[in-house]
Parts: structure tokens; C-alpha cells; sequence
């Protein structure tokens, strides 16, 4: 058989006897991308399959930045009501492994986030960070100060004499360099001639520590001062007590704002701007963000409405050709800005029909999202487009469901 023209390529619209001499209805495993070439389309193939157990409803491929780490990738997986580590090995042999995290939401798929070198899981009303040995929620609230003690404790230290002091104090995980909310503040002003002050921790609050949340963190102001800055110093729950005579030129890292709130469960959750942006479940139609390169620290007014007026949730984000784009049901929102001041989203494009939304996938540098309503729409990031029945047909696959509910996250090759 002898092709001379193909130049039309494929024409997925319209019915096989209204296209041109050029163009295909059909094309199976061939590539003719290349001018004058045809050749087999790249693929993929079946890998031995194994039995999960239960319902695979989300997986995450972790390559991890630090070139020391071992292995360098992780592959992880929700199965049924599991967070599960599985492995891939060299004849495609799959074997699902050990449970990083139990109980999460039965039937909710999870957005799964690469942050920092760790991997970020957001399963709607709880979060979860994971390094490659430890996993532990992410947020979590302050210790409380009710029976933390402060009273003088000599004169070996370099505190200022009689100088009053104020503390607060947050959980701190060594290991994943999180911490949680800070704790209200405690004050003491020292004696005649005392220069250190002793903190005494209750037993509740040592209790909370554990191998992963191992320090308590201690910010302090400088005597007199009212500016809260970051101890150099930690304590553990190995002891009851603390006792701090550091002077005040040896705190220089000032505390972060004190506008910080717990990260609440999120819905729907994405990276961009060196920031994790997310949709709380408690409020599905605003998107909050993070501190650059903190994937706990989040501002109470770090929140954008996205469209709010019409009622509609958001079903999630995707990102194509640096630009970053939440879907609603029945509209594209475009943030615009790359700062706290300057963040907004617009329309981006509107009328999709009442059920977009429903999957997304960015592949080769272009989104495409899934609406069972009316088919796929690809978009580059100057416009949007239709895709045709075939591919459409195709990608229905992908729809686990017809609820607003369930957004079926896309994940990049």
C-alpha cells in the first residue's frame, strides 16, 4: 500500500466519507508526525499485574531530588482505605508493599504533590507529608500553654537581669523540617539578679512528642523587646524542663507571621510558584497557598475566591505552559500575579458545559480536560479547543464517576 499524502492528518469530527483525500478517520500505532516519515507510535505496555485487594484510587510516582536517596524513586499508591508503597521491578513484576498511613476517606481519590523533596497527600479532611522513611500529618496544632511553667533559675546565664521575657513554643519534626501552629505566649520577668529562666513542660505536652515530632521549638523575644525570634536551642521530652540563659544577641531569626493558621484538610491541591495551592474541604470554592517553600505555613488571608459567586466548587487544577488554571464546572479560572499582592483569577474560558471537570491530564505540554457532558477540551494556554468523538471516547475511560464530587486527577508521564 502506498501512502502519498497524509498531510490532513487525523479527523476525528467528522464521518469517514465527508473528509479530504489527505486526512484519516483511524490510525493504530503509527506515527506520521514527522513529514514524509511513518513510524510506530511510541506506547506502553502491560506490566504483570497483581491483586490490590482493593480499590486503586490514586498513585503517585515520588522521584526524589536528593541524589544520595535510596531508591531514587517511590512509587505509592491509595488502596481502598491505605496509603501502600509498591514496586516495579525489572521483568514489570509488581508487588505492593508496606502501609505508610491507615483510615484515610474511603472512595476520595487524593492529589498527590512532589514539595521540597517530599511528597505531599491531600485526602480531603486530613494531609500528609512524606520524605521516603517518615510520613506524618501535615498541620497540626500548637502545644498548649496552660501548664507550661516559667520561674527563675539562677545566675549562670545572659538573659538581661530583671529583664521580662515572653515564649511560645511549637511541635517539630527533625527529620521532615515541619513544624506545627505556635502556641499562645507565656511571660516572665526575673528577680533581682537572675539571669535564667527554667521552662517546665507538663507531661501532656512531652507526651506528644514521638520519632518523628521529637523537639519542641522555642521562640523568645529579647528582654524588654516584644518582636518574637526563633531559640537556637530545642527541648525534648526526655526531660521535664528547659533551662534558657542564652542572650539576646545569639536570636536573630525572626518567628514566621504570626497570621498563620493549620493547613485544613484539602480537596484538591497543586505546586506552583514554589507554593502548594489547595481547596479546603470546609470551603470548596476558595483556593488558599502557602509560604514560598513551606508546605505548612499558611496565612488566614491567604485566600482567593475563585468565581465565587456562582455557588460552583472547584474541582481541581491544572497546570500547562507556566500558567496555573482551577476548574469549576462550568468554567475555566486563569490565576494572573506571582506574588501575595498581585494574585487573581479571572475566566479563562467559560460555557464548557455543566460537567467539566472531570479529569485532567497535561501531557507533551498540553492540558487536557475531560467533560462528560460534551467531550475533551485541550488547551495550550491560548485557547481552548475540542477534541474529537474517537479520542474523546477514548479518554471516557478515565470518569470513575458523574459527581461534582470526584475529580479524577490526572498524573503526568
Amino acid at each position: 500500500m502506498e501512502f502519498r499524502d497524509l498531510s490532513g492528518g487525523l479527523n476525528t469530527l467528522q464521518e469517514s466519507y465527508a473528509i479530504k483525500d489527505t486526512q484519516c478517520v483511524d490510525c493504530l500505532d503509527v506515527d506520521f508526525s514527522t513529514p514524509g516519515v511513518l513510524k510506530s507510535r511510541k506506547g506502553s505496555k502491560r506490566a504483570n499485574q497483581t491483586t490490590a485487594g482493593a480499590a486503586i484510587l490514586g498513585f503517585h510516582e515520588f522521584v526524589r531530588e536528593n541524589p544520595a536517596a535510596s531508591p531514587a524513586r517511590l512509587y505509592i499508591a491509595k488502596i481502598g482505605t491505605d496509603l501502600k508503597l509498591f514496586t516495579i521491578a525489572s521483568d514489570d513484576s509488581i508487588t505492593i508493599g508496606a502501609t505508610l498511613v491507615g483510615s484515610l476517606v474511603a472512595d476520595f481519590k487524593p492529589w498527590f504533590i512532589t514539595f521540597e523533596d517530599k511528597a505531599i497527600i491531600l485526602d480531603k479532611t486530613a494531609n500528609y507529608v512524606y520524605d521516603g522513611t517518615d510520613i506524618t500529618a501535615l498541620g497540626r496544632d500548637a502545644p498548649v500553654t496552660t501548664a507550661i511553667t516559667l520561674s527563675d533559675a539562677g545566675v549562670a546565664g545572659a538573659l538581661v537581669v530583671g529583664g521580662s521575657y515572653s515564649y511560645q513554643f511549637t511541635f517539630y519534626s527533625t527529620a521532615l523540617d515541619i513544624e506545627s501552629q505556635r502556641s499562645d505566649s507565656v511571660s516572665h520577668t526575673l528577680g533581682a539578679g537572675q539571669n535564667q529562666i527554667v521552662i517546665g513542660f507538663p507531661h501532656w505536652v512531652r507526651a506528644e512528642l514521638d520519632t518523628v515530632w521529637d523537639k519542641i521549638r522555642i521562640y523568645r523575644t529579647q528582654g524588654g523587646g516584644t518582636e518574637l525570634l526563633l531559640h537556637p536551642d530545642t527541648a525534648t521530652g526526655a526531660t521535664a524542663t528547659y533551662t534558657d540563659g542564652t542572650a539576646d544577641g545569639s536570636l536573630a531569626t525572626a518567628a514566621a507571621d504570626s497570621g498563620l493558621i493549620k493547613l485544613p484538610g484539602a480537596r484538591a491541591g497543586i505546586e506552583y510558584l514554589g507554593r502548594i495551592f489547595f481547596v479546603p474541604e470546609s470551603e470548596p470554592t476558595r483556593v488558599y497557598y502557602t509560604e514560598v517553600g513551606y508546605a505548612e505555613r499558611v496565612k488566614y488571608s491567604s485566600t482567593l475566591r475563585v468565581g465565587e459567586q456562582d455557588g460552583e466548587h472547584i474541582l481541581g487544577f491544572v497546570k500547562t505552559h507556566g500558567r496555573l488554571y482551577a476548574i469549576k464546572p462550568s468554567s475555566l479560572q486563569l490565576l494572573v500575579g506571582d506574588t501575595d499582592t498581585t494574585f487573581q483569577w479571572m475566566e479563562y474560558e467559560g460555557a464548557m458545559g455543566g460537567e467539566a471537570g472531570r479529569g485532567a491530564v497535561v501531557y507533551g505540554g498540553v492540558a487536557y480536560v475531560y467533560n462528560s457532558r460534551v467531550g475533551v477540551y485541550r488547551f495550550l494556554g491560548s485557547g481552548v479547543h475540542r477534541v474529537g468523538s474517537r479520542i474523546r471516547d477514548f479518554v471516557q475511560s478515565l470518569e470513575n464517576s458523574a459527581s461534582a464530587e470526584n475529580f479524577v486527577a490526572g498524573y503526568e508521564p
